[in-house]
């Protein structure tokens, strides 16, 4: 593959913030946020295509596990298929990931190391994630296309169909079989679509990383507005 990838980082602020998601955001809160954009283009002279592989622009953004994080993945109810992919380092026990009313819960302490994804037909365009023990709620966004598109299949090994892949994946770090550990980490991750581009051709995903530190009454309202769910039920979830 020929390509050229720039990247532009840009700071947010509260008005942005504010602005882009329709929310309010009072004094007594702390946030920090930032918008990239990911564009990678085909310099080369033949056609990127499924018969000759594929590539994507993959986000990943790894923050501090605590006991009582949870992440949070809204999917689409009234679509076919598989809700959730939970079979990356083996299956997730059922104390560890719940999927109900349009939800995905998924417990992150940094103790075990497993990892999740939500197929396209599943996806929306929003994530989070909220440290009750710090009381920082993130937010997370990215950009999907308008028409239906194939993601690479980011699952280790040969893959049945490689192209079955998903749009937004978490990850809980936890020791492997020696005890020894990365992090401990956690990520929530975005991919573009395959980028199927002719030479001369580009594709653009882009990506807001969100994270508000306050009070629960303060937080709540915000992901009641952006996600339809129950800051409390998310705080609760695991314990």
């Amino acid at each position: 593959f020929d390509m050229n990838i720039e990247r532009t980082v840009s700071w947010m602020d509260a008005g942005d913030v504010a602005a882009y998601f329709n929310i309010q955001l009072t004094n007594y809160i702390k946030i920090v946020a930032y918008k990239s954009e990911n564009k990678i283009t085909n310099t080369g002279d033949k056609a990127w295509t499924k018969e000759g592989g594929l590539v994507s622009v993959w986000m990943l953004g790894c923050f501090n596990p605590t006991p009582p994080t949870t992440v949070f993945i809204p999917y689409k109810q009234d679509a076919e298929g598989t809700i959730v992919n939970d079979e990356y380092f083996g299956k997730i026990p059922t104390d560890r990931l719940i999927k109900e009313n349009g939800i995905i819960y998924f417990k992150i302490d940094g103790l075990y190391r497993s990892k999740l994804g939500l197929p396209a037909s599943r996806a929306t365009d929003i994530c989070g994630s909220y440290d009750s023990l710090k009381g920082v709620l993130t937010i997370l966004w990215c950009s999907l296309p308008e028409t239906p598109s194939v993601y690479v299949n980011g699952q280790w090994g040969p893959q049945e169909n490689p192209f079955a892949g998903d749009v937004i994946n978490s990850y809980n770090d936890g020791p492997v079989e020696d005890g020894s550990i990365m992090g401990p980490f956690y990520e929530i991750e975005t991919s573009s679509p395959g980028a199927e581009l002719a030479p001369g051709a580009s594709l653009v995903h882009t990506q807001k990383v969100i994270h508000i530190q306050g009070k629960d009454k303060q937080l709540a309202p915000i992901v009641q507005d952006l996600f339809g769910a129950d800051l409390n039920v998310i705080k609760t979830k695991f314990q």
